[in-house]
């Protein structure tokens, strides 16, 4: 009638019937799942009133105005409203027809609200997000206590609780068997809540411990509500996993943040009382040093494919040239760009005053087949006519040849280039 559908989604008909049995229910559905229509429809099947305890007032508002799309009498009070008006709407939820009055949980503290609450025809209360308790814990909104107290005034109204995160995570890690849970220690303050929804859903509770908080390298916390570093971030930007997991792991411990081999070695190498109770910086820059250090370790078999992916068909050479010099895998596909497409827009300009020097480095330009002894040849024989040496020799080769000013090592990086590209480039 309201809704216009002909049946429920998944779980959805289990977790209504639960509600209407009259059970305290905690509905686990994805984002998307229909959280809401799991306490909005036994509420409409039951007389009276159902509260909803919502944290946010957009989410209110956003449900508030579904409702009376519906047709459904529903109204909020939030902190927006003058006292007349809270007033008022409380007077319809007792004396008029609504369905759904929703709260943010501090309201439950209000003397005005308890009072008006007590003339009310109560049918259900409903903890919508529930997930604010156990995910960011009390300290986040203290109010979140109070819940219990005031179900207590309601007598035997059923509670329902609908999440989407949170505790779906203590479902998979029951599913997998988890045995130990390692969180941050601002988690502290809920992990007592895990452990009970652990001991609801009859699942074996696993150790809890808890790590050193990690924050910016300027200091701040990290929180993904503040749009902090985010794995996904790491990923794109071309990391590698194995050095996330490193850093994120030894950074605030007693061990020295290095390169390891994999995994298990990793996993060898931690334990508890190694973590420090002091704050740890994750510094991107940090992050990034390790990573270069890890893929300078790499073989080209162990690249070869994410090079592929990359668009770079270059062989082991010149993986051996460029591994040295590049701080993420991604890097690479810039050197290839310059030995097939040619110097970058934004290269380094020869000077004019080299052109003498250019002309005669072309002159000496041994003739191929070339392999890592042919740059020292060269520039050997460019020294002696030209009496150059030093950064004044090879700074400008290296320019003209690759339009940076660092990079490869050139006596790898020559033959990859080979006799036609060198030519043109120092023409």
């Amino acid at each position: 009638k309201f809704w216009g559908h002909a049946s429920f989604r998944p779980l959805q008909d289990e977790i209504v019937s639960s509600v209407l049995s009259g059970k305290d229910t905690i509905a686990l559905l994805p984002t998307g799942g229909g959280k809401s229509i799991c306490f909005q429809v036994p509420a409409m099947a039951k007389e009276g009133v159902c509260i909803v305890v919502s944290p946010l007032i957009a989410l209110m508002r956003d449900q508030v105005q579904s409702l009376k799309k519906k047709g459904i009498r529903a109204i909020a009070i939030n902190s927006s409203m003058s006292k007349k008006e809270i007033d008022y709407a409380l007077d319809n939820a007792i004396y008029g027809d609504v369905k759904f009055l929703y709260v943010a949980p501090e309201r439950l503290q209000s003397e005005l609200f308890l009072a008006r609450v007590a003339k009310m025809n109560v049918s259900l209360l409903a903890i919508d997000e529930a997930h604010c308790i156990s995910e960011w814990g009390h300290d986040f909104r203290p109010a979140y206590r109070q819940i219990t107290a005031f179900r207590e005034q309601l007598n035997d109204v059923p509670v329902i609780a609908v999440t989407a995160t949170a505790v779906p995570s203590v479902i998979d890690d029951i599913d997998m068997g988890v045995t130990m849970v390692i969180r941050g220690d601002d988690h502290v303050t809920n992990t007592a809540v895990q452990v009970q929804l652990f001991e609801l859903l009859a699942g074996k509770v696993p150790g809890f411990a808890h790590h050193n908080l990690l924050t910016s390298a300027t200091g701040e916390g990290l929180s993904k509500r503040l749009g902090s570093l985010s794995i996904r971030t790491m990923k794109e930007e071309g990391n590698e996993p194995l050095s996330v997991a490193i850093f994120a792991v030894l950074i605030g411990t007693s061990e020295p943040v290095q390169p390891l081999a994999d995994m298990q070695a990793l996993a060898d190498l931690f334990a508890l009382d190694k973590v420090s109770r002091n704050a740890s910086k994750f510094d991107m820059a940090d992050l990034g040093h390790l990573n270069a250090r890890i893929l300078h370790e790499k073989s080209f078999e162990d690249v070869k494919d994410r090079l592929a992916h990359l668009g770079v068909s270059g062989d082991e050479a010149f993986w051996l040239a460029v591994r040295g010099n590049i701080e993420r895998l991604p890097e690479a596909k810039g050197w290839w760009d310059i030995v097939e497409a040619g110097l970058p827009e934004d290269a380094v300009a020869k000077s004019e005053d080299d052109s003498e020097f250019y002309a005669k480095a072309l002159e000496l330009l041994p003739n191929e087949p070339w392999d890592e002894a042919t740059w020292k040849a060269w520039t050997n024989a460019v020294k002696a006519e030209t009496g150059r040496k030093g950064k004044g020799l090879f700074m400008p080769l290296r320019v003209a040849l690759t339009g940076r000013s660092h990079g490869p090592e050139l006596a790898a990086f020559l033959p990859i280039l080979g006799y036609q590209k060198t030519s043109d480039r120092l023409s």
